[in-house]
């Protein structure tokens, strides 16, 4: 019992990482982009809206969920500056239309687990909570975008932090969403001055990082350095895994002979000739 299905493959290391990422100290005037004095306010009330809006999101049903992500697809797919950004929105939004169906199938049933007589073991997947996803100009826009609708639709809400290079189209992504009907809490969007303020609040369930940002140490630094929980960076880019570390697993054992025993044990039939 020390872990589910997705537990092994967070032991595994990505062929498709790239070896020889470097990893850069920020510099001073860098660290100043991350922070500022006022930061930490404006924070606490982008946090004040996802922690007031997080519970009715993760409590929509799935399908629900997944419909909403879906009208966001089909909105921005009509957005000039998103189509200026991407390499190939057009293979970006199949992408992320087959990703939402590996969530479906991922997420849409508890999945009952071998055990011995007269207990149950049901596993049950839902999401981390708040998540940041992280944009800056060594981030490509198909990653940024899976990142965003992978957390979405499993049930997380999102803070997205964006340099000057994604901001524009980070804000066309918000709206856009908004537009659907869902509440603003659901999805933000920050400035890199706000990040290390982000990093910090007792709200943050998690960080998704490309694997080739140069700005990967840095994000793991941040969370080392927290007190509490230990959060996870998550640079996966293989679609099944960036799933897996945007969700926890939740076992419920029971005890089944303290209610009448395995029911269906009663029901296995007899063979005659035995």
């Amino acid at each position: 019992k020390a872990g589910g299905p997705n537990y092994l493959t967070r032991l595994v290391k990505e062929k498709a990482s790239p070896i020889n990422v470097q990893m850069t100290n920020l510099s001073a005037d860098e660290l100043e982009t991350h922070n500022f004095p006022g930061a930490a306010e404006q924070v606490n009330q982008l946090m004040a809206k996802s922690m007031r809006d997080e519970k009715i999101w993760r409590k929509t049903p799935l399908n629900d969920r997944i419909s909403v992500v879906r009208q966001l697809l089909a909105k921005v797919a009509t957005v000039d500056i998103v189509n200026e950004l991407a390499d190939d929105l057009a293979l970006t939004l199949s992408d992320a239309r087959s990703q939402l169906n590996r969530v479906e199938k991922r997420m849409k049933k508890a999945i009952v687990l071998p055990g011995p007589t007269g207990e149950s073991n049901i596993l049950y997947l839902e999401p981390r909570g708040c998540v940041v996803c992280y944009a800056d100009k060594s981030t490509s826009f198909n990653f940024w975008v899976l990142s965003i609708i992978t957390a979405l639709a499993a049930g997380n809400t999102v803070i997205t932090v964006a340099s000057e290079l994604f901001y524009d189209e980070a804000q066309a992504f918000r709206d856009k969403f908004i537009s659907t009907g869902v509440a603003e809490g659901v999805f933000q969007v920050a400035k890199p001055n706000q990040l290390q303020a982000i990093l910090a609040h007792t709200h943050l369930a998690g960080a998704v990082v490309a694997a080739r940002s140069s700005r990967l140490g840095y994000f793991s630094k941040q969370l080392a350095a927290r007190s509490g929980a230990i959060l996870p960076v998550i640079s996966s880019e293989y679609y099944d895994t960036l799933i897996s570390r945007l969700i926890t697993e939740k076992t419920i054992s029971i005890d089944t002979t303290a209610s009448g025993g395995n029911t269906s044990l009663m029901t296995l039939a007899v063979d005659d000739d035995q």
